[in-house]
C-alpha cells in the first residue's frame, strides 16, 4: 500500500475511500488504515430518552452505531481535522415536526465544531439548511432514491453537493444518470457503496424499522398485514413480538418462501469495479457498516485502499487489477468472491430517467 502522503494523487485519478466510524478510537483506526473521509452518527442520551434508540436520528439502530456524546463528536472532528480527513455527520432519517428543531440544533453545533458535511435524507432538512445559509455541505443519502437524473437535479436544487447513489443501480444506469443530470446543468459529486451490506429491499423505499425500540425499551406495536388483491405479489412474515429485523424475517409468498437477492456468502463488493465507477462519474467509495467493530472497519478500509491503488491506471491494466483484487478479497475475507456478492452488475442500457434506450 502506498504511503499516506501519496494518497491525494491516487484519489484524484481513481477516487476516495469513505469509512464508517462510531467512536474516537474507530476514527483513529480508520485513518491509520487509509480512509480519505469518514462518516458517523450521533445518538445522545437526550435524544434517546425523548425518541428512543432505533432509527429516529439516523438509519442505524442502537448506541453502538453512533458516537454517544457531543464531546466525543467534537473530538472526532478535531482528530480528523488534524489529519486532513473530512467527516460527514449522518442525519439521514425523516424527522417529525417535533424533531425538526432538535435536529437543526445538532447540525448547527456540528458546523460550530468544524464539521464539513452532513448526510441527509429528509428534503425538509435540506431546505432548512439552505435557508439558514449553513456552510455544511449536504450529501444526499442513498435513502433519497436518486435513480434518475431528474431526482439528482431536484436534490441539487435543494442544496446537495454530493449524491449517494442507490446500490441497486447497474454501471450503465449510473453513467446515464450522471449524464442526464449534467445535461440539466448540474455537476455534482457522486458516492457509491463498494463494500459490505446488501438487502433484499430498496433502502429508500423500505418502510421497516429494524428492531424498533421506543424509550424505556418498550417494543413498538405494529402489524405485518398482507394487502388485498392487486397486481403485485404479496409477501408477509410473522413476528408476534415485534422484535425482528425486517430484512431478516422469514418472508413468505403464495408460492412459498420469498427468494432474496444478494444472499452471497461474503460481503457485497465492487472493489474490482472502482475504475468503472470512476468512469461512470462516482469518485467516492463508501464502506457500509456503521456499528461494526473498529478493527473490522480498519480491515475493510485496508482492502478498499489497496483496491484503489490496484485500480490506478498508472500501475495496472484492467485485467491485472481484477485478478489482483479478487485474490485480495479471498485473502481478506477467507472465501472467493462470487457473482452473488457483486454490486453494480451490467444491465440492459437505459437513459438517465430510467427509460430503455
Amino acid at each position: 500500500m502506498r504511503g499516506y502522503e501519496s494518497r491525494g494523487a491516487v484519489a484524484a485519478r481513481v477516487g476516495r475511500v469513505v469509512a464508517p466510524v462510531s467512536s474516537l478510537e474507530d476514527c483513529s483506526l480508520a485513518i491509520e488504515a487509509g480512509a480519505d473521509e469518514l462518516y458517523c452518527g450521533l445518538l445522545t442520551d437526550e435524544w434517546k430518552n425523548r425518541y428512543g434508540d432505533s432509527e429516529t436520528v439516523s438509519r442505524r439502530q442502537g448506541r453502538g452505531a453512533h458516537v454517544r456524546s457531543l464531546d466525543e463528536l467534537a473530538a472526532v472532528a478535531a482528530m480528523a481535522r488534524r489529519r486532513s480527513v473530512a467527516v460527514a455527520l449522518t442525519l439521514n432519517a425523516r424527522y417529525t415536526r417535533d424533531q425538526e428543531a432538535f435536529i437543526a440544533r445538532i447540525a448547527a453545533t456540528w458546523e460550530e465544531m468544524g464539521g464539513q458535511s452532513v448526510v441527509v435524507a429528509d428534503p425538509g432538512l435540506m431546505l432548512q439548511l439552505k435557508r439558514s445559509r449553513s456552510r455544511l455541505q449536504v450529501h444526499a443519502s442513498l435513502l433519497t432514491n436518486a435513480f434518475n437524473g431528474s431526482t439528482v437535479a431536484f436534490l441539487a436544487a435543494l442544496g446537495a453537493s454530493r449524491v449517494i447513489l442507490p446500490r441497486e443501480l447497474a454501471l450503465e444506469e449510473c453513467s446515464a444518470l450522471v449524464d442526464a443530470a449534467r445535461s440539466r446543468g448540474f455537476s455534482l459529486d457522486y458516492e457509491m457503496i463498494v463494500l459490505n451490506q446488501r438487502c433484499p429491499f430498496i433502502d429508500g423505499l423500505c418502510g421497516f424499522h429494524h428492531a424498533v425500540r421506543v424509550p424505556k425499551d418498550e417494543f413498538a406495536q405494529f402489524e405485518y398485514e398482507a394487502a388485498g388483491p392487486g397486481s403485485l405479489p404479496v409477501a408477509w412474515s410473522s413476528d408476534p413480538d415485534n422484535r425482528g429485523h425486517g430484512c431478516e424475517l422469514g418472508w413468505q409468498t403464495d408460492d412459498g418462501p420469498m427468494k432474496k437477492t444478494g444472499d452471497g456468502d461474503g460481503p457485497a463488493c465492487a472493489a474490482c469495479l472502482l475504475s468503472d465507477l470512476a468512469r461512470a462519474g462516482a469518485r467516492y467509495y463508501k464502506i457500509a457498516g456503521r456499528g461494526a467493530p473498529g478493527a473490522v472497519v480498519a480491515r475493510d478500509v485496508r482492502f478498499i485502499r489497496m483496491a484503489v491503488d490496484d485500480c490506478d491506471p498508472e500501475v495496472a491494466t484492467d485485467g491485472m487489477r481484477s485478478d489482483t483484487i479478487r485474490r485480495r478479497y479471498a485473502a481478506t475475507f477467507g472465501r472467493p468472491c462470487s457473482a452473488a456478492d457483486c454490486y453494480y452488475r451490467v444491465r440492459e442500457g437505459v437513459d438517465g430517467d430510467g427509460k430503455a434506450r
